[in-house]
């Protein structure tokens, strides 16, 4: 039986790959302080021993952990950059001592900044939050083992994921907030920026195939994982609600959570490479995965309220 292990295993990815897990995998998951669950570890990924531990034996390395919110980054870019940029080179190094043949890790479409629409692999990189640029160093670190070390190393930047474990101060964790109090009048910071939303499930499927995948070339292959479409925050909500059967109005608030100059209006990806090289298509649609993840939402909810 093939061991992998898992960084990150009781956030929002990490927790849809377990519920996804091949029957053929002895799967060993990290988790951080935030986060405790049964059976996973609790560990900083800065902590050498223990991700020493964590990776003895491994054949294969998913690397998922790391603070998600961009709007956070700004508050603490420090400790975004230890988590990510640090946690990967140590990482890394522990992979290498270990002899793990491959390594997938977890990017992010804000390494483009403003990408626009249909951004490809190949796109210039202007990340504009520290979010964005401690996932690009953290990238660079990748790039750098599988040249140096012999890593098989597969990055994938995924677009806006949500589903089953959605964090509350998100911005689809605001708007299901609102519907869960019963509001029809949606406030949010700004409904105009359009984003591309993939399920964590088919987030998940993208990665267990990137883990089983052939070895790269020269530099690490390096994919999109979206849907292809871009949605307004405003629509976001709009779809939110119709598939709960409810019709709402969204109205602009006045709370910026990030430096003006720091607002990307577009980003949605051309996910042609991923299609064609991991044979990986998105398969969850909006409205069902937003019911979906509306249910599970509401669970944590006083009285389950809906």
């Amino acid at each position: 039986m093939r061991r992998v292990a898992l960084t990150g295993a009781g956030g929002l990815v990490g927790t849809a790959l377990r519920a996804t897990r091949p029957a053929d995998l002895d799967l060993r998951g990290q988790t951080g302080a935030d986060a405790p669950e049964a059976g996973l570890r609790i560990a900083d990924v800065t902590d050498a021993a223990a991700m020493a531990e964590l990776l003895e034996g491994a054949e294969v390395l998913l690397h998922v952990a790391g603070p998600p919110s961009v709007a956070a980054s700004f508050v603490d870019p420090a400790g975004c950059a230890a988590a990510h940029v640090v946690g990967t080179a140590t990482l890394l190094r522990a992979a290498v001592a270990a002899g793990v043949r491959r390594v997938v890790y977890l990017s992010s479409a804000e390494v483009y900044g403003r990408g626009g629409q249909s951004v490809r692999e190949t796109q210039n990189l202007a990340p504009r939050s520290p979010y964005g640029a401690a996932k690009l160093g953290a990238e660079a670190l990748c790039q750098a083992a599988h040249r140096a070390a012999q890593l098989e190393v597969v990055i994938l930047r995924p677009f806006s994921v949500y589903g089953d474990r959605l964090r509350r101060n998100s911005v689809l964790g605001d708007i299901f907030s609102q519907l869960a109090a019963g509001q029809s009048r949606i406030a949010l910071r700004d409904p105009g920026p359009v984003r591309d939303h993939v399920h964590a499930e088919d987030l998940a499927r993208a990665i267990w195939t990137a883990a089983q995948g052939p070895d790269a070339g020269d530099e690490a292959e390096l994919f999109n994982i979206g849907s292809g479409q871009g949605v307004s925050v405003g629509t976001l909500a709009e779809i939110a609600g119709a598939a709960l059967g409810r019709r709402v109005e969204v109205v602009a608030s006045a709370a910026p959570d990030r430096p003006g100059a720091a607002d990307i209006a577009e980003l949605v990806a051309d996910i042609t490479a991923a299609r064609r090289h991991l044979g990986w298509t998105p398969e969850i649609a909006l409205e069902q995965g937003l019911r979906r993840a509306f249910d599970r939402f509401c669970k944590g909810c006083d009285g389950g309220a809906r």
